[in-house]
């Protein structure tokens, strides 16, 4: 059925020799390439639709999203649905256990919201005595793999947007945190912005 026969395809006259394809219909060799071609072409259009996709998905949207629970405000700045991973003395997956390389304790992830009713503004640090070390990161996927990157220049919250922290996204890392966050419990974590602005919020923990 697939090899090419020694005669005129009879529904295909380009060249001698012809092929039948998944549906029975019969086409020549250089159709049968064409075709190939036409598909790898639209893979690779969807593939690059697909990039563009989610690299828009991890910016910051320019318009606000809506808070259900306020931490704090000042100014045009609100923070709200502040929440962090629950620790364990064993876990396993997510943001909150990918940088524990040196063993010198639990890690964990803290997300919120940031409205922005004004002009642009930046975050630039967090910090808090929870942990050793507390980190602004965001979550990528380059050729299939997914990983977790610091962003030591901070991000960027849009005039009139919102900078949302959330799993797979940006995020806060706790690493290395001093004692298990139960479910239940808050913790103290203040984020400062380009604009001077400071914040310190009560942060929930609760089970991922």
């Amino acid at each position: 059925m697939g090899g090419g026969q020694s005669r005129a395809n009879p529904a295909c006259l380009c060249q001698p020799g012809y092929f039948y394809d998944s549906t029975g219909s019969v086409m020549c060799g250089r159709c049968r390439q064409k075709r190939f071609m036409n598909i790898r072409h639209l893979i690779a259009l969807c593939a690059a639709l697909l990039l563009t996709a989610c690299g828009q998905s991890m910016n910051a949207p320019s318009t606000p999203v809506k808070i259900a629970q306020v931490n704090a405000q000042a100014g045009s700045l609100v923070i709200g649905d502040a929440w962090a991973r629950a620790t364990a003395l064993s876990t396993s997956g997510g943001d909150h256990n990918q940088h524990d390389a040196n063993n010198s304790g639990m890690n964990s992830a803290a997300y919120m919201i940031i409205q922005n009713n004004g002009g642009a503004d930046k975050l630039v640090s967090v910090s808090g005595d929870v942990a050793e070390s507390v980190q602004l990161h965001v979550t990528t996927m380059k050729d299939g793999v997914m990983s977790m990157n610091p962003l030591p220049d901070g991000a960027d919250v849009p005039a009139g947007g919102s900078l949302v922290l959330k799993p797979a996204g940006y995020h806060i890392m706790l690493i290395g945190v001093k004692q298990n966050l139960e479910a239940g419990g808050t913790f103290k974590l203040t984020l400062k912005f380009k604009s001077g602005t400071a914040m310190t919020i009560d942060v929930p923990v609760r089970a991922p």
